[in-house]
């Protein structure tokens, strides 16, 4: 271990020095879009074959702090989902969403081609019924439902015209909410769907 050694110690002492001075802790920043901030938060009511008019008219809705990084405080206990803020969305009043596990098992024109789940989102404050859309209804079942004594209730997906139809011949029926749109899970190759109707 003689002077030779000593030098080369040093040497390498001193390059480590150098090396860590060079890799200094750092936090990396990432400044956030506004369009990566245009989202619409959306309740989930579970599946579409258990859904009540009990659970549409309870469903949660969204407190916006103000917060400028768009932090919200959701109410009730459900499940939301974030969604893209397509115009859609933007237009409805208070929108919720309900699994649908098999869309070709629904008589609804512009899914039942395609045997896939899908999201199927409503808006709560749309119960007018128009041409050319579909709406949620609820109906009194023909069973009893266990310790109530009262009727069941189902909900069903009606078209606008066969409600319309249904209320001229002096049938009362509850529209409870409009279908305003159908998402589908990611793509997994090119089936020609599309965004654009959408955006």
């Amino acid at each position: 271990n003689g002077p030779a050694s000593v030098g080369l110690s040093a040497g390498v002492a001193g390059a480590s020095s150098a090396s860590e001075e060079e890799f200094e802790a750092a936090v990396q920043v990432v400044r956030l879009e506004e369009a990566e901030m245009a989202y619409r938060a959306i309740p989930v009511l579970g599946s579409l074959s258990k859904i009540t008019s009990a659970k549409i008219k309870t469903a949660g809705t969204l407190e916006r702090t103000g917060d400028i990084f768009g932090v919200f405080k959701p109410s009730g206990n459900s499940d939301w989902v974030a969604l893209p803020n397509w115009d859609l969305l933007v237009d409805s009043g208070e929108p919720f969403a309900m699994y649908c596990d098999d869309t070709s098992k629904l008589d609804v024109g512009g899914i039942k081609d395609k045997s896939e789940p899908a999201l199927l989102i409503a808006d709560r404050k749309s119960t007018t019924p128009s041409m050319g859309r579909y709406y949620l209804v609820g109906k009194k079942s023909s069973l009893v439902m266990a310790g109530s004594g009262g009727n069941a209730e189902t909900v069903e997906i009606m078209n606008g015209k066969d409600i319309l139809a249904a209320e001229r011949n002096g049938k009362s029926l509850n529209t409870l909410a409009r279908i305003v749109l159908a998402v589908r899970a990611p793509s997994r190759g090119d089936d020609g769907m599309t965004t654009e109707f959408v955006s």
